[in-house]
């Protein structure tokens, strides 16, 4: 979790929520959800996915929704980004 807040932070990005949810229990394996939203640019998001599929685990990403940023203090930022993280731990 550490690392995943730490690529969001690393990245041109306005965090606005990063919300680890429960631990989901699988037949052997764990599934770790962790919601985040952000705003970016398009291409800053596209670097975030970048860096995520170059971690060690298997981490996916879904419910992806993109928006245009509109209103003040937006200076910078394009889109407004929404998804669930997918993190899994093999049970031994």
């Amino acid at each position: 979790i550490k690392r995943l807040k730490h690529l969001t932070e690393r990245g041109n990005f306005r965090l606005t929520r990063f919300v680890p949810d429960t631990i989901i229990e699988r037949e052997f394996y764990l599934e770790r959800p962790i919601t985040v939203e952000l705003d970016g640019t398009y291409h800053e998001l596209g670097l975030f996915f970048d860096r995520l599929s170059g971690f060690s685990r298997i981490i996916n990403v879904n419910d992806l929704i993109i928006k245009p940023v509109r209103g003040k203090g937006t200076a910078g930022f394009s889109i407004h980004a929404a998804f669930t993280q997918r993190t899994f731990i093999y049970k031994e």
